[in-house]
């Protein structure tokens, strides 16, 4: 990506990204990694089904994306990639 458009999108959501807590960190990390499913997820996070629900709820209250919602997730990933690789 173009580091203008880069730095564009940080000014708009690194407030939000850098309030996450490490332990969202990673619930959006296997959450990613698996394949935005809701049950796998919860089992490679060693959490109940519902407090993964609670979390991304909370994700979405935080960030204003839904992710359990593909298009909106994709949108997130770009932007939470650039965090992480500035962060």
């Amino acid at each position: 990506l173009d580091s203008k458009f880069k730095q564009q999108m940080l000014y708009t959501y690194k407030e939000k990204l850098d309030a996450l807590d490490k332990e969202m960190i990673n619930t959006i990390k296997i959450f990613f990694e698996s394949d935005l499913n809701i049950s796998d997820s919860a089992k490679n996070l060693y959490i109940h089904r519902n407090t993964l629900l609670y979390r991304l709820d909370k994700i979405k209250r935080e960030t204003g994306f839904d992710i359990k919602i593909f298009n909106k997730a994709m949108t997130f990933k770009v932007i939470f990639l650039v965090w992480l690789e500035i962060k």
